[in-house]
């Protein structure tokens, strides 16, 4: 399967932290001064580090961060993590123009670590649209599977391509995770200079930011000897083995 490099950003999230007070109104929520609906909530299960609200004139959005307190058990428990903190804040107030969230957004993260050096690398995702009849969740497969340790074909598979990668790119004097993060920003770098380019995106937004991650990636593949398979590789690979 070849794997998308734009991952990254499809799923970027906001990590902030929030100095917090008692809200009466929640007793196990910690309310941010200021705010309405901020809060983090904590259990023997996860920790909410996160809630960002934003409005715009047509939604409402809830976005959620999380990560894990202790080893996941098994996907069950993952997916029963994911609906429990959607329940928690699907009925959030404090808009302007809306009773509640119009969409919300769950991102679950192994580890703190994790969630604060890179939003792409979420476990488990739960997407709630605004004509959506229940949640959308989405799970990293390889991150799922490493974190059961379970030892089947796939990550067998996995285990193999890796051992291929680390030997081709030490053949280049550049680290795999060194590498994925040029990658990385490469992409978040084109995409900034697309938005001051085209503050209202669009169709010329995205492909002005295409042409400039095409010259970046083509010169970053010519320095180090490398296709386009081998980047995506790396970025596939990345998602799981580089913290």
């Amino acid at each position: 399967m070849k794997p998308n490099i734009y991952l990254v950003f499809l799923f970027f999230v906001a990590v902030a932290f929030f100095m917090a007070c008692g809200s009466p109104e929640h007793p196990n929520r910690m309310i941010s001064p200021g705010t309405s609906t901020t809060a983090i909530i904590e259990n023997k299960n996860y920790v909410v580090v996160n809630a960002e609200k934003k409005e715009t004139a047509t939604k409402a959005q809830m976005k959620v961060t999380a990560y894990l307190k202790q080893d996941l058990q098994d996907k069950a428990e993952l997916n029963n993590m994911l609906k429990t903190i959607y329940e928690q804040y699907r009925h959030e107030s404090g808009y302007s123009n809306f009773d509640e969230p119009t969409v919300v957004a769950v991102y679950l993260f192994e580890t703190e670590k994790m969630l604060k050096s890179d939003p792409s690398s979420w476990i488990g995702m739960l997407i709630k649209g605004p004509n959506d009849n229940s949640p959308h969740l989405s799970l990293n497969d390889f991150k799922v599977v490493a974190a059961l340790g379970l030892k089947d074909t796939v990550l067998s598979k996995d285990e193999i391509e890796l051992g291929k990668m680390n030997k081709l790119l030490q053949s280049r004097n550049i680290d795999m995770c060194d590498l994925n993060r040029i990658v990385n920003a490469i992409e978040l770098n084109s995409i900034r200079t697309a938005d001051k380019r085209y503050p209202n995106y669009g169709n010329d937004h995205d492909e002005y930011a295409d042409q400039l991650i095409a010259i970046g990636l083509k010169k970053l593949k010519k320095k180090y000897r490398l296709t386009e398979d081998d980047i995506d590789m790396v970025s596939a690979l990345a998602l799981v083995y580089c913290k």
